[in-house]
Protein backbone atom coordinates (compact mmCIF):
# COMPACT_ATOMS: atom_id res chain seq x y z
CA UNK A 1 0.00 0.00 0.00
CA UNK A 2 2.93 2.92 1.08
CA UNK A 3 4.53 1.16 -1.77
CA UNK A 4 1.23 2.69 -4.43
CA UNK A 5 0.53 5.56 -2.29
CA UNK A 6 3.85 6.94 -3.31
CA UNK A 7 3.67 6.06 -6.76
CA UNK A 8 0.30 7.77 -6.91
CA UNK A 9 1.18 10.83 -4.90
CA UNK A 10 4.27 11.50 -7.15
CA UNK A 11 1.87 10.78 -10.50
CA UNK A 12 -0.66 13.52 -9.28
CA UNK A 13 1.83 15.48 -8.60
CA UNK A 14 3.47 15.66 -11.59
CA UNK A 15 0.31 15.65 -13.66
CA UNK A 16 -2.79 17.11 -11.71
CA UNK A 17 -5.50 15.51 -14.96
CA UNK A 18 -3.74 12.34 -14.49
CA UNK A 19 -6.58 10.12 -12.55
CA UNK A 20 -4.97 6.83 -11.58
CA UNK A 21 -7.29 3.84 -9.87
CA UNK A 22 -4.81 1.04 -9.25
CA UNK A 23 -5.52 -0.47 -5.41
CA UNK A 24 -5.37 -2.41 -2.29
CA UNK A 25 -8.48 -0.73 -2.57
CA UNK A 26 -8.64 2.33 -5.00
CA UNK A 27 -11.66 4.39 -5.94
CA UNK A 28 -13.37 6.11 -8.41
CA UNK A 29 -14.62 8.36 -6.22
CA UNK A 30 -11.96 11.03 -5.97
CA UNK A 31 -10.92 13.56 -8.60
CA UNK A 32 -7.69 11.63 -8.36
CA UNK A 33 -7.04 8.61 -6.43
CA UNK A 34 -8.29 6.85 -3.25
CA UNK A 35 -6.62 3.71 -1.30
CA UNK A 36 -8.33 1.94 1.02
CA UNK A 37 -5.55 -0.64 2.87
CA UNK A 38 -6.82 -3.26 4.84
CA UNK A 39 -5.88 -5.57 7.73
CA UNK A 40 -7.35 -8.77 9.00
CA UNK A 41 -5.93 -7.72 12.05
CA UNK A 42 -6.22 -5.49 14.97
CA UNK A 43 -3.99 -2.47 14.95
CA UNK A 44 -2.72 -3.45 18.50
CA UNK A 45 -1.74 -7.11 16.86
CA UNK A 46 -0.20 -6.05 13.75
CA UNK A 47 2.33 -3.38 16.00
CA UNK A 48 2.90 -6.65 18.20
CA UNK A 49 4.00 -9.07 15.36
CA UNK A 50 5.93 -6.20 12.89
CA UNK A 51 7.33 -3.71 15.07
CA UNK A 52 8.67 -2.06 11.78
CA UNK A 53 5.45 -1.40 10.72
CA UNK A 54 4.79 1.66 12.64
CA UNK A 55 6.93 3.79 10.04
CA UNK A 56 4.75 2.34 7.71
CA UNK A 57 1.52 3.52 9.07
CA UNK A 58 2.47 6.60 9.79
CA UNK A 59 3.37 7.38 6.54
CA UNK A 60 0.53 6.22 5.22
CA UNK A 61 -1.44 8.33 7.79
CA UNK A 62 0.46 11.57 6.49
CA UNK A 63 -0.80 11.07 2.59
CA UNK A 64 -4.65 12.35 2.85
CA UNK A 65 -5.85 9.63 0.24
CA UNK A 66 -5.41 7.19 1.90
CA UNK A 67 -7.37 5.58 4.39
CA UNK A 68 -6.22 2.33 6.83
CA UNK A 69 -9.06 -0.03 7.94
CA UNK A 70 -8.39 -2.69 10.64
CA UNK A 71 -10.38 -5.79 11.32
CA UNK A 72 -11.61 -6.25 7.83
CA UNK A 73 -12.58 -9.54 6.64
CA UNK A 74 -11.78 -9.87 2.76
CA UNK A 75 -13.99 -12.63 2.61
CA UNK A 76 -17.09 -10.12 3.83
CA UNK A 77 -16.25 -7.03 3.88
CA UNK A 78 -19.81 -5.45 3.14
CA UNK A 79 -20.39 -6.67 7.03
CA UNK A 80 -16.36 -5.44 8.12
CA UNK A 81 -15.39 -2.55 6.39
CA UNK A 82 -16.59 1.10 7.23
CA UNK A 83 -20.04 2.42 7.02
CA UNK A 84 -17.91 5.23 5.00
CA UNK A 85 -16.69 2.61 2.58
CA UNK A 86 -18.88 -0.29 2.48
CA UNK A 87 -21.07 1.86 -0.12
CA UNK A 88 -18.23 2.67 -2.39
CA UNK A 89 -17.34 0.94 -5.85
CA UNK A 90 -13.19 0.15 -6.68
CA UNK A 91 -11.72 0.35 -9.97
CA UNK A 92 -8.99 -2.41 -8.33
CA UNK A 93 -9.17 -4.64 -5.81
CA UNK A 94 -6.24 -6.50 -4.66
CA UNK A 95 -5.28 -9.33 -2.29
CA UNK A 96 -1.28 -10.32 -2.01
CA UNK A 97 -0.29 -13.51 -0.95
CA UNK A 98 -3.41 -14.91 0.27
CA UNK A 99 -3.12 -17.27 2.50
CA UNK A 100 -4.82 -18.62 6.29
CA UNK A 101 -2.80 -18.33 9.02
CA UNK A 102 -1.47 -21.33 10.85
CA UNK A 103 0.98 -20.03 12.99
CA UNK A 104 5.18 -20.34 13.84
CA UNK A 105 5.31 -18.89 10.62
CA UNK A 106 4.57 -21.71 8.52
CA UNK A 107 3.45 -21.50 5.04
CA UNK A 108 0.04 -22.67 3.48
CA UNK A 109 1.28 -25.63 2.15
CA UNK A 110 -0.85 -29.01 0.73
CA UNK A 111 -2.80 -29.51 4.32
CA UNK A 112 -4.39 -26.46 4.02
CA UNK A 113 -5.18 -26.14 0.17
CA UNK A 114 -8.63 -26.74 0.32
CA UNK A 115 -8.72 -24.03 3.13
CA UNK A 116 -6.55 -22.07 0.91
CA UNK A 117 -8.24 -22.30 -2.12
CA UNK A 118 -12.17 -21.75 -0.39
CA UNK A 119 -10.29 -18.39 0.69
CA UNK A 120 -9.71 -17.34 -2.75
CA UNK A 121 -13.48 -18.38 -4.26
CA UNK A 122 -15.00 -16.19 -1.19
CA UNK A 123 -12.63 -13.16 -1.21
CA UNK A 124 -13.51 -13.20 -5.37
CA UNK A 125 -17.42 -13.42 -4.95
CA UNK A 126 -17.57 -10.81 -2.26
CA UNK A 127 -15.76 -8.49 -3.96
CA UNK A 128 -17.37 -8.15 -6.91
CA UNK A 129 -20.33 -5.79 -5.30
CA UNK A 130 -17.54 -3.51 -4.73
CA UNK A 131 -16.13 -3.69 -8.43
CA UNK A 132 -16.74 -0.24 -10.62
CA UNK A 133 -18.48 -1.78 -13.49
CA UNK A 134 -16.71 -0.19 -15.90
CA UNK A 135 -13.96 -1.94 -18.43
CA UNK A 136 -11.50 -1.09 -15.92
CA UNK A 137 -13.04 -2.77 -12.63
CA UNK A 138 -10.65 -5.90 -12.21
CA UNK A 139 -9.70 -7.73 -9.34
CA UNK A 140 -5.67 -8.72 -8.51
CA UNK A 141 -4.51 -11.77 -6.74
CA UNK A 142 -0.73 -11.53 -6.18
CA UNK A 143 1.12 -15.14 -5.62
CA UNK A 144 3.74 -17.68 -6.02
CA UNK A 145 3.67 -20.46 -8.55
CA UNK A 146 6.13 -22.56 -7.48
CA UNK A 147 4.96 -26.08 -5.71
CA UNK A 148 2.82 -26.32 -3.52
CA UNK A 149 1.48 -22.97 -5.03
CA UNK A 150 0.72 -23.91 -8.60
CA UNK A 151 -1.34 -26.47 -7.74
CA UNK A 152 -3.86 -23.61 -6.47
CA UNK A 153 -5.15 -22.95 -10.19
CA UNK A 154 -6.27 -19.73 -8.33
CA UNK A 155 -7.02 -18.84 -12.52
CA UNK A 156 -9.72 -21.52 -12.46
CA UNK A 157 -10.17 -21.41 -7.92
CA UNK A 158 -10.89 -17.77 -8.19
CA UNK A 159 -13.97 -18.02 -10.26
CA UNK A 160 -15.58 -21.25 -8.58
CA UNK A 161 -17.36 -19.32 -5.60
CA UNK A 162 -20.11 -17.94 -8.33
CA UNK A 163 -21.63 -21.25 -8.53
CA UNK A 164 -21.62 -24.51 -7.19
CA UNK A 165 -23.06 -28.41 -8.19
CA UNK A 166 -23.47 -30.70 -5.98
CA UNK A 167 -22.30 -34.47 -7.15
CA UNK A 168 -24.66 -36.52 -5.61
CA UNK A 169 -22.65 -39.95 -6.44
CA UNK A 170 -19.71 -38.68 -4.77
CA UNK A 171 -21.19 -36.91 -1.90
CA UNK A 172 -19.10 -33.99 -2.65
CA UNK A 173 -19.59 -30.59 -3.97
CA UNK A 174 -17.93 -30.10 -7.45
CA UNK A 175 -17.48 -26.85 -9.72
CA UNK A 176 -19.02 -27.46 -13.33
CA UNK A 177 -16.56 -25.33 -15.96
CA UNK A 178 -19.91 -24.58 -18.56
CA UNK A 179 -22.13 -23.19 -15.07
CA UNK A 180 -18.93 -21.13 -14.43
CA UNK A 181 -18.73 -19.29 -17.87
CA UNK A 182 -22.78 -18.75 -18.18
CA UNK A 183 -23.54 -17.30 -14.59
CA UNK A 184 -19.67 -15.69 -13.61
CA UNK A 185 -19.56 -12.19 -14.23
CA UNK A 186 -16.03 -12.14 -14.40
CA UNK A 187 -13.37 -13.89 -16.13
CA UNK A 188 -9.33 -14.14 -15.86
CA UNK A 189 -8.21 -11.82 -18.21
CA UNK A 190 -4.19 -13.04 -17.70
CA UNK A 191 -1.23 -12.70 -15.48
CA UNK A 192 1.84 -10.76 -15.02
CA UNK A 193 5.41 -11.66 -13.28
CA UNK A 194 5.71 -9.53 -10.45
CA UNK A 195 8.85 -7.10 -9.95
CA UNK A 196 8.76 -5.67 -6.38
CA UNK A 197 11.50 -3.82 -6.92
CA UNK A 198 9.25 -1.49 -9.20
CA UNK A 199 7.49 -1.33 -5.86
CA UNK A 200 10.08 -0.06 -3.43
CA UNK A 201 9.91 -0.73 -0.39
CA UNK A 202 7.44 -3.69 -0.75
CA UNK A 203 8.27 -6.54 1.26
CA UNK A 204 6.02 -9.25 1.76
CA UNK A 205 5.59 -10.99 5.14
CA UNK A 206 4.11 -13.86 6.71
CA UNK A 207 1.00 -14.24 8.56
CA UNK A 208 1.26 -13.35 11.79
CA UNK A 209 5.16 -13.29 11.52
CA UNK A 210 7.51 -10.73 11.14
CA UNK A 211 10.01 -13.33 8.65
CA UNK A 212 9.61 -12.20 4.95
CA UNK A 213 9.18 -14.82 2.35
CA UNK A 214 11.41 -14.88 -1.46
CA UNK A 215 8.59 -14.01 -4.07
CA UNK A 216 10.67 -14.23 -7.44
CA UNK A 217 8.28 -17.03 -8.58
CA UNK A 218 5.03 -14.76 -7.83
CA UNK A 219 2.38 -13.47 -10.25
CA UNK A 220 -0.52 -11.30 -10.21
CA UNK A 221 -3.53 -12.91 -11.38
CA UNK A 222 -6.15 -9.93 -13.09
CA UNK A 223 -9.68 -11.07 -13.20
CA UNK A 224 -12.51 -8.44 -15.14
CA UNK A 225 -15.97 -8.10 -16.22
CA UNK A 226 -17.06 -10.25 -18.84
CA UNK A 227 -18.35 -8.24 -22.31
CA UNK A 228 -21.70 -8.96 -21.46
CA UNK A 229 -21.54 -7.68 -17.85
CA UNK A 230 -19.05 -4.28 -18.09
CA UNK A 231 -20.23 -1.19 -19.09
CA UNK A 232 -19.66 -0.28 -23.35
CA UNK A 233 -17.71 2.87 -21.99
CA UNK A 234 -14.10 2.55 -23.91
CA UNK A 235 -13.16 5.79 -21.67
CA UNK A 236 -13.00 4.25 -18.90
CA UNK A 237 -11.36 1.34 -20.82
CA UNK A 238 -7.75 1.07 -18.22
CA UNK A 239 -7.57 -2.88 -18.15
CA UNK A 240 -4.55 -4.16 -16.48
CA UNK A 241 -4.31 -6.86 -19.35
CA UNK A 242 -4.36 -5.22 -22.93
CA UNK A 243 -7.32 -6.45 -24.48
CA UNK A 244 -6.97 -9.46 -27.21
CA UNK A 245 -6.11 -8.80 -30.62
CA UNK A 246 -8.11 -9.77 -33.96
CA UNK A 247 -5.88 -12.05 -36.35
CA UNK A 248 -6.00 -9.08 -38.30
CA UNK A 249 -4.31 -6.99 -35.98
CA UNK A 250 -1.85 -9.49 -35.46
CA UNK A 251 -1.15 -9.93 -39.53
CA UNK A 252 -0.38 -6.79 -39.38
CA UNK A 253 1.70 -6.70 -37.14
CA UNK A 254 0.16 -3.58 -35.57
CA UNK A 255 0.10 -5.52 -31.63
CA UNK A 256 2.53 -4.35 -29.22
CA UNK A 257 6.42 -6.56 -29.00
CA UNK A 258 6.01 -5.28 -25.21
CA UNK A 259 3.81 -7.65 -24.21
CA UNK A 260 5.48 -10.89 -23.19
CA UNK A 261 3.36 -13.76 -22.48
CA UNK A 262 3.71 -15.19 -19.02
CA UNK A 263 5.02 -18.85 -19.12
CA UNK A 264 7.90 -20.84 -17.11
CA UNK A 265 10.90 -19.67 -19.05
CA UNK A 266 9.73 -15.86 -18.72
CA UNK A 267 9.35 -16.99 -14.40
CA UNK A 268 12.61 -18.54 -14.59
CA UNK A 269 14.29 -15.62 -16.37
CA UNK A 270 13.02 -13.13 -13.70
CA UNK A 271 13.75 -15.01 -10.74
CA UNK A 272 17.31 -15.23 -11.72
CA UNK A 273 17.54 -11.65 -12.66
CA UNK A 274 16.58 -11.50 -8.63
CA UNK A 275 18.61 -13.83 -7.37
CA UNK A 276 21.60 -12.37 -8.91
CA UNK A 277 20.68 -8.85 -7.42
CA UNK A 278 20.47 -10.14 -4.03
CA UNK A 279 23.67 -11.93 -4.23
CA UNK A 280 25.66 -8.61 -5.08
CA UNK A 281 23.70 -7.07 -2.32
CA UNK A 282 24.47 -9.51 -0.45
CA UNK A 283 28.21 -9.35 -1.28
CA UNK A 284 27.94 -5.69 -1.07
CA UNK A 285 27.18 -5.61 2.76
CA UNK A 286 29.44 -8.07 3.56
CA UNK A 287 32.59 -5.54 2.07
CA UNK A 288 31.28 -2.50 3.93
CA UNK A 289 30.69 -5.04 7.02
CA UNK A 290 33.93 -6.29 6.00
CA UNK A 291 35.85 -2.43 5.70
CA UNK A 292 34.03 -1.02 9.32
CA UNK A 293 35.58 -4.17 11.30
CA UNK A 294 39.37 -3.30 9.52
CA UNK A 295 39.15 0.10 10.49
CA UNK A 296 38.07 -0.28 14.09
CA UNK A 297 41.04 -2.64 13.77
CA UNK A 298 43.31 0.31 13.09
CA UNK A 299 42.03 2.34 15.65
CA UNK A 300 42.84 -0.22 18.51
Amino acid sequence: SLALARMLSHSNDSDSDNENTSSTTTSASSSHFRIIATSYESKATLQNVYPALESTIAELEQIPQVQICYEVDATNLSKTLPSNISKMKFHKIAWNFPCTAIGQGQDGQNMQMNENKDLVRKFVYDSVAFLDKSAAGEIHLMHKTKPPYNQWKIEDVALEGFTRVFDKKENEVVHDESTIRNKCPLEFKGRIVFDKWLLPPYVPRKALDRKSFPCHDACLYVFGWRDAHQEKDKSKNESTIPPKESQDAIDDEKITHDIVPVNEKVIHEIRGIHMLHSKHKRLSLYRNTKKKKNKKVKKN
